[in-house]
């Protein structure tokens, strides 16, 4: 089974050199089929990636009406699509060889807690208990300390 870009591409080649050598003796469908093969190996001339050569065939971009109808082809199509399963293999081998890496930031923050008290060491306590139960997202092992207590008005009347 053809597994990469350059295995499909020698595949075409051998069986277009194939159908080539005995192209006296083609009946049409066989020379729909050869020239089929032909088209598509002219066109990875110009793609260096399987998945190049079958965005231009979706896209059908400066090609000619000739080549349009051949491409649409049942001929061509078997060809297109084994080349569309093979671009899916690549592109799993791709993703499965990349490592996975963990980033971990250091996030800056502020929280500010509005909580009901008479004293200064109640809203620390009462605060505190509303920073343990804050919902921090996806963040995770948060630290914090108070280290400002405001009254109503805006004025401190704790700093740390």
């Amino acid at each position: 089974m053809v597994k990469t870009y350059e295995e499909w591409k020698a595949a075409c080649e051998n069986e277009h050199f194939r159908l080539s050598e005995m192209s006296y003796y083609l009946n049409p469908n066989g020379k729909e089929r050869m020239l089929a093969f032909g088209l598509l190996l002219n066109l990875t001339g110009y793609c260096d990636s399987g998945k190049e050569l079958l965005d231009w065939i979706d896209t059908k971009d400066g090609l000619q009406k000739e080549d349009i109808k051949l491409l649409e082809t049942g001929h061509a199509s078997h060809l297109i699509h084994s080349l569309r399963r093979v671009v899916e293999q690549e592109n799993e081998v791709e993703i499965l060889e990349k490592p996975h890496f963990w980033v971990t930031f250091r996030v800056d923050a502020r929280y500010v807690a509005e909580v009901e008290a008479e004293t200064k060491d109640e809203a620390l306590q009462v605060a505190q208990v509303k920073f343990c139960d804050a919902n921090f997202g996806e963040a995770s092992d948060v630290d914090g300390e108070a280290i400002i207590v405001e009254d109503e008005n805006g004025v401190f009347v704790w700093e740390n």
